[in-house]
C-alpha cells in the first residue's frame, strides 16, 4: 500500500509535465510562443541568435526552419525545466518526432553539453562531418559566446 501511495503522486507529477499546445509564433530557432501566450524554450540545444538585434550567422536559417516545422502546428510538449526567465524548457514533438533532433541534424543548433543526450551528441557530430548548416563555417561561434560578445547596450 505504501508503494502505491508513492507511485501515484509521481505519476501525476510526470503527467503534469506533458501537454499539448499550438505554436503561434516562432521567435527564433529555439524559442516559441504558444497560442495561450506562454513562451517556451527548446530543451537540449542552442540555436544561433536571430533576435534583439543579434544576427548571428545561420540565425535566420534556424528561425525559418522552426517556422516551417512548427508555426501554426499543434505540438506535444514535455516540460523538462523552467529557465531563469520563467519559460518552460521543453522537448517539442511534432508528429511524434523530437524537434531538437531535427534542428541538430540540419546543423542549425548546438547540443547543450550539460543537458544533451548521447544520441544528440552523435547527431551533432554527423552534422559537423557533413558540414551542414552552421558547420560550414570555419569557426562557428556558440550562441552563448555570441551573446556575450554582442551585448546590446
Amino acid at each position: 500500500m505504501r508503494l502505491i501511495a508513492l507511485i501515484i503522486p509521481l505519476f501525476i507529477i510526470s503527467c503534469n509535465n506533458a501537454y499539448e499546445g499550438k505554436i503561434s509564433k516562432v521567435i527564433d530557432g529555439d524559442s516559441y510562443y504558444l497560442a495561450n501566450g506562454k513562451e517556451i524554450r527548446l530543451y537540449g540545444c542552442d540555436a544561433p541568435e536571430n533576435t534583439l538585434g543579434h544576427n548571428q550567422p545561420y540565425g535566420r536559417e534556424a528561425t525559418f526552419f522552426a517556422v516551417n516545422y512548427l508555426e501554426g502546428k499543434i505540438v506535444k510538449l514535455k516540460k523538462m525545466d523552467k529557465d531563469k526567465y520563467g519559460r518552460d524548457v521543453c522537448k517539442v514533438f511534432i508528429n511524434d518526432v523530437d524537434f531538437t533532433g531535427l534542428i541538430v541534424d540540419n546543423g542549425l543548433a548546438w547540443v547543450y553539453k550539460r543537458y544533451g543526450e548521447d544520441s544528440m551528441y552523435l547527431r551533432e557530430l554527423i552534422a559537423k562531418k557533413k558540414r551542414l548548416g552552421l558547420w560550414q563555417q570555419s569557426s562557428p561561434l556558440a550562441p552563448y559566446k555570441f551573446r556575450n560578445n554582442n551585448k546590446i547596450k
